[in-house]
């Protein structure tokens, strides 16, 4: 009796191991054959669409985690691949797989798998490089041609770090800060509103656009406001979010005219030096660097704070008529427009 108890037993355990092998055998079927890894690369994460309703839990391909089937239908990746062994010199290549927040992860052989591949499309300029530099070379220094302003948004994109060196354009700000070409700016200060709103003004008429309105507290993309430069030598500065004017200064009513040559003061007020600070800083928001040329509104003594330099310098490039720079006449000259126009159409703002 005891005997046949224990054959039930073992016909029921034989079955039970049959009817398990049934379906999509392992590749790796034994489990007394040792596997290892042999290789494992890193590779560009990719989309994948597996050909079964379950995972491996591991790279021996033993041991399945079974899925409905609508659970693998959600998008699935790679960014892994092992190249497996067994002791019998079976070779397989498996990835590692994984949803977006990796609550299913599990391995696959290449076998299981459809990747999508992402080829990229070349992108073809309009110009060639040589007629470019060409086109640079002739155009005057820091002042980007008509044509260099034109280009198609393929030489753009092909040519974005010649055009970049050459011209002192760069993105000086996070892309959500202008939002179809329009920054929205929130002001706090009263005293600083008014001149704000010049500065804005200037440069909507010089691009003949609407780049630069007032938002909310709430709502918008960019502040102006003060702080505290303390020891720091700066009257305004742009950080990537935020333009700051020094209110200690601000608030001096002697600065900076006072402070400097007669000669040179009676040609501007105070009120006009920080109209051109502002409009200067929001210059760097457009994606505006410094030049050495002193008309310019983009005017730097020297480029040692510049992000990008076409070449250094450490005093003015050329001086002008009248001693004063650009920020204290508040203009914006041929050269500054056209470099914001040059960093538009790259797509700075």
């Amino acid at each position: 009796m005891k005997f046949n108890k224990l054959l039930k037993t073992t016909i029921l355990l034989t079955l039970s191991v049959s009817v398990f092998s049934v379906g999509v055998p392992p590749l790796f079927n034994s489990t007394k054959a040792a596997t290892r890894i042999v290789n494992h690369t890193t590779i560009p994460t990719r989309q994948v669409k597996p050909t079964t309703t379950y995972l491996y839990r591991s790279t021996t391909l033993t041991k399945k985690l079974t899925f409905k089937s609508n659970r693998l239908d959600t998008r699935l990746y790679t960014n892994k691949k092992f190249t497996v062994k067994n002791n019998k010199q079976k070779t397989v290549t498996v990835y590692y797989i994984f949803n977006k927040n990796k609550s299913l992860t599990g391995y696959l052989p290449t076998s299981k798998l459809k990747i999508t591949t992402t080829s990229k499309k070349k992108v073809t300029p309009s110009i060639s490089r040589t007629k470019l530099n060409s086109e640079i070379k002739a155009s005057p220094d820091l002042d980007p041609s008509d044509l260099l302003t034109s280009l198609t948004k393929n030489d753009y994109q092909v040519y974005r770090p010649t055009l970049n060196k050459a011209f002192n354009v760069y993105r000086l700000s996070p892309k959500g800060t202008f939002v179809g070409n329009t920054a929205s700016v929130y002001v706090p200060s009263d005293s600083l509103k008014p001149i704000a709103k010049e500065a804005f003004e200037k440069w909507n008429s010089a691009l003949a656009s609407n780049v630069f309105t007032f938002g909310t507290k709430t709502h918008n993309t960019l502040s102006i406001r003060f702080a505290n430069a303390a020891s720091e030598q700066w009257d305004g500065m742009y950080n990537g979010h935020t333009v700051y004017i020094d209110q200690s200064r601000f608030d001096d009513s002697k600065y900076p005219t006072t402070y400097l040559n007669p000669k040179l003061a009676s040609q501007f007020t105070n009120r006009q030096y920080w109209l051109g600070v502002i409009t200067h800083e929001l210059g760097h928001v457009l994606g505006l660097d410094h030049t050495g040329y002193q008309i310019d509104l983009m005017y730097s003594p020297t480029s040692s704070g510049n992000v990008i330099a076409k070449y250094q310098w450490k005093h003015p490039i050329q001086r002008s008529d009248t001693g004063l720079d650009g920020t204290e006449m508040a203009t914006i000259t041929e050269g500054d427009l056209s470099r914001a126009k040059l960093a538009r159409n790259l797509g700075y703002w």
